[in-house]
């Protein structure tokens, strides 16, 4: 540093935008230097820094920025092996979806044959990424009656060609499960849309055949979930339609990684209240291995419903 001694007395001006950072760290970079470092009561003021001192912070600056890529590159590495090690411990593994509707839409051709069209949704459109590192198979209804003899024909070409797994519900079935307690009593519960009060002695009765359609409904997807399942595959069920299943399927199974995912809102405690098999409900979600919403909001109120009903 003997070549700067003469110039112990000086100082030199930095940009606050130049790569050096903030001014504690220009202010540690000269003072290093043998440079005199002066901050005005308004601003830092210094002079012009001479030709070799110039050429010394540009080195600087330019040591800084490899410095910075380098640390960038590790944090990238370090992202990607990660990311390794999650899809290793998929190795050998399967994800089962599970979901109301398969993401196809099924029909027949003028000459009877039966044929797919993938679905576009937005959780068909969210997985597709997923499929290429974790082989996964789909469980869901198929949207329309089909008559008993074309079951095992249907079924089998679902299979070895997309990999979905079909469930066949009676239409009287899914008028009662689906359009009954599904859409007119969890969807308007969950969007803050008042029930009915189901009290005893009030006019409107709790129809108790729309609860037992939907556990039936729910039965018949665990099922065919069940017939899919191998020792050691994760089953994801989604939404609220199928909200006892992790309680049916631990009940099979015990040991059986599950998780659980709403893609509703999540109703406060003093809305949840009303539904008068609320407790069978939480039971049934409760038994995942992991339950998912889609705020903290949502979830904080699952908590305290749960609270309040294991009270």
């Amino acid at each position: 540093m003997d070549r700067y001694a003469g110039t112990a007395t000086r100082s030199i001006e930095l940009d606050d935008d130049s790569p050096l950072g903030t001014p504690e760290r220009r202010r540690s970079l000269t003072e290093s230097l043998g440079l005199a470092y002066s901050v005005s009561e308004e601003n830092s003021t210094a002079r012009v820094p001479s030709v070799e001192e110039q050429q010394l912070l540009d080195k600087i600056a330019e040591i800084q920025k490899k410095l910075d890529v380098s640390r960038a590159e590790r944090i990238r590495i370090g992202e990607e092996e990660e990311h390794k090690t999650q899809v290793s411990h998929m190795a050998g593994r399967r994800l089962i979806m599970v979901s109301n509707r398969l993401p196809v839409s099924i029909s027949k051709d003028k000459e009877g044959k039966w044929i797919f069209k993938m679905s576009s949704g937005g959780l068909v459109t969210a997985l597709s990424g997923l499929k290429k590192e974790v082989p996964f198979l789909w469980v869901g209804w198929v949207g329309m009656s089909v008559p008993e003899s074309e079951r095992p024909i249907l079924a089998q070409r679902l299979e070895n060609e997309l990999g979905l797994y079909p469930v066949f519900l009676p239409e009287d079935l899914v008028h009662k499960y689906y359009n009954g307690f599904c859409n007119d009593i969890l969807w308007p519960l969950f969007h803050y849309t008042p029930l009915p009060d189901f009290e005893p002695g009030r006019d409107m009765k709790f129809d108790m055949g729309l609860w037992e359609a939907y556990l039936a409904a729910n039965e018949a997807f665990t099922r065919v979930t069940l017939e899919a399942y191998k020792p050691g595959d994760l089953v994801w069920v989604h939404d609220y339609h199928l909200m006892v299943m992790p309680s049916q399927l631990r009940k099979s199974v015990p040991d059986m990684k599950i998780g659980w995912f709403l893609h509703t809102p999540f109703p406060a405690l003093d809305m949840y209240r009303i539904l008068p098999v609320r407790t069978e409900i939480m039971e049934g979600v409760l038994l995942a291995d992991l339950v998912g919403f889609h705020t903290q909001d949502y979830a904080r109120k699952s908590l305290r419903i749960s609270e309040n009903l294991m009270k």
